[in-house]
């Protein structure tokens, strides 16, 4: 059974929003009707007002040692595509996923959507230098009771484990008990969340997970600015060239960890 589908009505009436509220002349980012795929994507969500996960260096630590394509394979079902790529949007319509995003961290440049272990290591060490992170750090990974559920973060707790040298802890909820805390954010670490919808556009995966970041006080205005921006282009090209800028400016900052997407 796949994850979170009771959010796909609220996704799908999010995009059928966006949709009416566009002018049709428009060259959107957005599929023809017989060329619309469900897809499913899975992220973590990181509590950015809970030192010392507000260090952007911890965040890169933690996405960098995520062997996306190890989660993927202890899932895999006959029939059922997935895209382990180091982005949050998957691919649809022409739209090409982020697999490399590189930045500079003092003099080094590192690929932060990438499985680097190394680097996480180095990263981990740089943020926990200039915090007062206990040692080893607790990292707190709050998930739904459920099959796939537990495989995933018992994959994520040895990976950084392993990777990192820190102490995770999993936090297993019954459903409706693991809605509450994720909405509240009553989580030490990251938390895990899904989007289940049929794609049409993308910015409404995007504006879906800031409106999320927004109740711990994380917020871009030019983020949002842009994504409202989007839906008014002529130009089809320059609608995805915004959007991938803008899907780059998050993940440099890394309040959400992507994991994958999956279509049947």
């Amino acid at each position: 059974m796949q994850m979170y589908h009771h959010q796909m009505l609220r996704i799908l009436l999010c995009a059928l929003v966006f949709a009416v509220g566009s002018v049709s002349m428009h060259a959107q980012i957005t599929a023809d009707s017989n060329r619309l795929v469900h897809y499913e994507t899975l992220y973590l969500v990181v509590n950015v007002k809970r030192p010392p996960f507000d260090n952007v260096y911890l965040r890169y630590a933690l996405a960098m040692a995520t062997d996306r394509l190890a989660l993927t394979k202890l899932l895999e079902k006959d029939g059922t595509h997935y895209v382990a790529g180091g982005g949050f949007v998957p691919p649809y319509a022409g739209y090409a996923p982020i697999e490399h995003l590189r930045v500079m961290v003092d003099g080094e440049e590192l690929d932060i959507v990438s499985y680097e272990p190394a680097a996480a290591r180095r990263m981990s060490l740089k943020a926990r230098a200039s915090t007062d992170a206990a040692d080893p750090l607790n990292v707190e990974i709050l998930a739904y009771a459920g099959d796939e559920a537990e495989i995933l973060t018992r994959a994520l707790s040895e990976m950084w484990t392993r990777n990192l040298g820190v102490r995770v802890n999993i936090t297993l909820k019954p459903w409706h008990e693991y809605l509450n805390a994720a909405e509240r954010f009553d989580f030490a670490g990251v938390a895990f969340q899904g989007r289940s919808m049929l794609m049409a556009q993308p910015d409404t995966l995007l504006f879906s997970a800031m409106f999320e970041l927004e109740k711990v006080g994380w917020t871009d205005r030019e983020v949002m600015n842009t994504l409202d921006r989007i839906g008014s282009e002529h130009s089809y090209f320059r609608a995805a060239s915004k959007l991938r800028a803008t899907e780059e400016r998050i993940l440099r900052q890394m309040p959400i960890i992507p994991l994958f997407s999956r279509t049947p």
